[in-house]
């Protein structure tokens, strides 16, 4: 394993997690990107959270892959999470098939990687169905900020 400074790690980590689609740490952002689903899914996500007995600190949304795994970890065992574990599985994946090779990102994601059930992706790697892009369009009036 490579060594780095704790400046070069959080270089990397806002280079590929905050800036990134295809590396961000939001599994439904994967899923559904930039689509009115994706909100009806943290609601449905926070309120499984919820009944599972999973307390949030309340600093990220309930999609964020760290408190997703540590919800996994802390889960009852009679708690089943199946479905969960395999849209992680495959945004995990992807993530991992977007790192670059020298990430030091990519050994810890293969790691849990390897924890979830397989997600054997099809030649040509994995489309979410339900997944919209971003209105890109130009607005139709001018947007300025004055200070």
């Amino acid at each position: 394993m490579k060594k780095c400074s704790q400046e070069a790690l959080e270089g990397e980590y806002t280079r590929y997690f905050d800036f990134q689609s295809s590396t961000c740490l939001y599994l439904t952002a994967h899923e559904l990107g930039d689509s009115r689903k994706r909100g009806l899914a943290l609601v449905a996500l926070r309120r499984m959270l919820g009944t599972a007995g999973f307390e949030e600190d309340g600093t990220e949304l309930p999609d964020y892959l760290p408190l997703l795994f540590e919800f996994l970890a802390a889960k009852a065992p009679d708690f089943d999470t199946t479905d969960l574990e395999i849209r992680l599985a495959r945004v995990v994946h992807v993530i991992v098939q977007a790192l670059p090779e020298n990430s030091v990102y990519r050994g810890a994601l293969s790691i849990a990687a390897s924890l979830l059930p397989d997600a054997s992706l099809p030649e040509g790697g994995f489309v979410f169905a339900n997944r919209e892009a971003a209105d890109l369009d130009e607005l139709p009036y001018p947007l300025q900020y004055n200070d």
